[in-house]
């Protein structure tokens, strides 16, 4: 069962759409491209002597090597090992997909295995030219990252109902966020990312989400609320924790809105303040899932 709409600064009615949000993914009417299917490049160096457990190596690589992928955000999936062959599976984002996944074989196989297929059926491409938030973000990656999640990749479009505020009787997918605060003392702020790299900050504070007498809670400190996206294609949403406030004028605004001095500025704060990053992808779909 979707959770309800979250309440934004908790001043808005906790039945309503997250309307700013909601025009942050509405993407301007455009269409995401679809996931890149292209092949892995093959490794441009020799394939060392075949380690002992494939698998764990496998694992250990990627685990090291992603926080070193340029305008990425993977995550790995699955691991499927044949000898010192392996198959691997990621979602996520990447700007420039053939080269991440040539850079990845080339890391395998220095480490004694063969890449035989890197899927990145449910990698979606993003423009070069963001690239910049991404960078920033990839380089506070939080440990371990599972926090923040979505119980599916894709949801399908339908008519929203009258509780989706000004969307109501548009095409949308009620997509379903959750998040973990079990352990976490710290503040956080949820933003909303378009596929332009348009950024939307729609929680500001720990306490529009446990303040909210209207937020679906599964769990104990576990949180549930949906977010109608009215575009089809991917989206992603950025969790940051650590000590607050967070800048609003930092994390909101169409790509390219903040100077070429933005990552610099973001890092900058989040040293500072000790933020910690963590991402979800989902993607909105026309008919069933």
């Amino acid at each position: 069962k979707p959770g309800k709409s979250m309440v934004i600064g908790g001043g808005i009615a906790a039945v309503a759409v997250l309307a700013v949000l909601g025009y942050a993914l509405s993407g301007g009417g455009k269409k995401a491209a679809p996931p890149p299917t292209a092949p892995a490049s093959a490794p441009a160096v020799p394939v060392g002597p075949p380690p002992a457990d494939p698998a764990a190596t496998a694992r250990q690589v990627i685990a090291t090597a992603l926080p070193s992928v340029p305008c990425t955000w993977l995550d790995l999936v699955h691991v499927d090992t044949k000898a010192n062959s392996v198959g691997l599976a990621f979602r996520g984002v990447a700007g420039k997909p053939a080269e991440a996944q040539g850079q990845i074989s080339r890391l395998l196989a220095e480490k004694g295995l063969q890449a035989g297929s890197i899927d990145f059926s449910d990698v979606s491409p993003i423009d070069a030219r963001e690239c910049g938030p991404l960078e920033a973000f990839r380089q506070i990656r939080a440990a371990g990252g599972d926090r923040l999640s979505v119980p599916q990749r894709s949801f399908a479009m339908v008519k929203l109902g009258p509780d989706a505020g000004a969307d109501a009787g548009k095409m949308g997918a009620p997509a379903v966020i959750q998040l973990s605060l079990n352990g976490l003392s710290d503040d956080l702020a949820l933003v909303g990312i378009e596929p332009s790299g348009a950024m939307t900050e729609f929680v500001s504070s720990r306490h529009d989400v446990t303040d909210n007498p209207d937020m679906e809670k599964p769990q104990p400190g576990v949180y549930r609320f949906t977010l109608n996206t009215t575009h089809t294609g991917w989206s992603g949403i950025l969790m940051l924790t650590g000590k607050g406030p967070f800048d609003k004028t930092l994390l909101s605004g169409p790509a390219g809105s903040h100077g070429p001095d933005w990552p610099q500025r973001f890092l900058k704060e989040a040293q500072q303040r000790g933020w910690k990053a963590e991402m979800v992808w989902y993607r909105t779909v026309e008919g069933s899932t």
